[in-house]
């Protein structure tokens, strides 16, 4: 990939940025302010406050990344593979994940009652791990049936990685309901899936 490429690259994505900011706050200003909803307004400012604690530790370790990052691209070593998975690595991330889900209604249970949007919170938890597992560990040699990561795979994991507990909070948020409870369930998933796949996308 050449530098003017990614040079364009950087300035379309800028622009994107930028471009959906304005959407977002035109939208949020109609909707919210003069479409009398001041009280869901409250709910999405808690949710946004709180998923801004796990976009700030995002963007800590992307610019702690960036200069490597940059370097992958200018060398051309995005496809470099750093790690290769055996089939215990593949069980292992199997049980952190059903793991995981039974913590989530594990918290659910502690407020009392585990209800639909505890049980959906799992289940969605539960489907886009699996099939980021999936993907993950898909075979990339049929013959040798060999499973790795590269530097690329490794930049998308940590963006999957952060969008799971915002998609936890995004459930509670959409079905009118957001507490302790889901910040719990939010936290858990990430710090028990950040420190994991850190672990299992790793140089060796």
């Amino acid at each position: 990939m050449s530098i003017k490429k990614i040079t364009a690259y950087g300035m379309a994505m800028d622009f994107i940025t930028t471009l959906l900011a304005i959407a977002m706050s035109v939208f949020c200003f109609f909707y919210f302010a003069l479409g009398d909803r001041m009280g869901l307004a409250e709910d999405v400012a808690r949710f946004f406050a709180i998923i801004s604690i796990f976009g700030l530790f995002f963007i800590y370790e992307t610019k702690a990344e960036k200069n490597k990052i940059k370097k992958d691209i200018y060398d051309g070593s995005l496809d470099d593979i750093i790690v290769y998975f055996s089939k215990i690595d593949k069980i292992k991330n199997l049980a952190v994940i059903f793991l995981q889900t039974a913590i989530i209604l594990t918290i659910a249970a502690f407020n009392g009652a585990v209800d639909n949007i505890d049980k959906a919170q799992a289940f969605l938890f539960l489907a886009f791990a699996f099939l980021w597992h999936l993907y993950i560990f898909r075979k990339r040699d049929d013959s040798a049936q060999i499973m790795y990561a590269t530097n690329y795979d490794k930049i998308k994991d940590r963006v999957f990685v952060f969008f799971l507990p915002v998609m936890i909070l995004g459930i509670a948020i959409y079905c009118k309901k957001i507490d302790v409870i889901d910040q719990l369930q939010a936290l858990s998933v990430f710090l028990a899936q950040y420190f994991w796949h850190k672990y299992l996308i790793r140089k060796k």
